[in-house]
């Protein structure tokens, strides 16, 4: 009996399992925002970008294929290829005329 009596105590009702569930973790409770911004870019692997900027180490592992990316204020880095075509894409000659 005692096991059993454990048992009912440990178990949550699916009411309660669906309540638990809506629950937002602090991230989720934060007003979401989409950032837009315009860059230059150009196809780049990691070692040549690494070269670039003297920070490459001979037998240094790399994430291959990427972008070498200049911000408007200048700043240099680099991305790798899946990343920065998730985020990027070209902008049409309407759109270059507006900025």
């Amino acid at each position: 009996m005692p096991t059993e009596q454990f048992s009912r105590q440990v178990l949550l009702s699916e009411l309660e399992i669906k309540e638990l569930s809506k629950e937002k973790t602090p991230v989720q409770k934060m007003p979401s925002y989409i950032g837009t911004k315009v860059v230059c870019a150009e196809k780049m692997n990691q070692e040549a970008f690494l070269r670039s900027q003297n920070k490459w180490q001979e037998n240094q592992e790399t994430m291959g294929d990427g972008y070498l990316v200049v911000y408007e204020d200048g700043y240099k880095s680099w991305s790798p290829k899946s990343v920065f075509e998730r985020c990027y894409r070209p902008i049409t000659d309407a759109e270059k005329r507006l900025i």
